[in-house]
């Protein structure tokens, strides 16, 4: 498919998708290829040469250069990302129980070392008791 462009009015777009019978016609008519953008190409006619700076400083390759997405494939991304975003969240939620259990367990081990100690402490004494009632 080939396009004139009414602001630029020797500027021609030609889709990429577009047949070679594209080619064929602008160069009978004497257009000259200026610049490509991923997916079109953009020429410029004979008589207006002086339009191919336009190109070069209109569209620098730092903005075309980056590859160019589909609606589907940005759609996609966008459900992906929020997927993302809700794991990311509900992993939050786990790391958070994660530090309220280590707390619970730190609290439980000193109490079961403290009756540890407290159970030693009672059969000690009782072991001397009965040393000092049997003596």
């Amino acid at each position: 498919m080939i396009r004139k462009n009414t602001g630029l009015k020797y500027c021609v777009l030609k889709q990429a998708i577009s047949l070679k019978t594209g080619d064929r016609y602008l160069k009978k008519h004497q257009y000259e290829f200026v610049f490509f953008d991923g997916l079109n190409e953009y020429y410029v006619a004979k008589e207006a040469n002086h339009r191919k700076q336009l190109f070069n400083k209109t569209y620098p390759e730092i903005l075309v250069s980056k590859p160019q997405l589909s609606y589907g494939w940005s759609k996609h991304i966008t459900k992906v990302h929020k997927q993302l975003e809700r794991v990311q969240s509900a992993l939050d939620k786990r790391i958070e129980q994660n530090a309220h259990l280590q707390e619970q367990l730190a609290k439980t081990q000193e109490e079961v070392n403290q009756f540890r100690s407290t159970k030693f402490l009672a059969k000690e004494l009782v072991r001397r008791i009965k040393r000092k009632l049997f003596r």
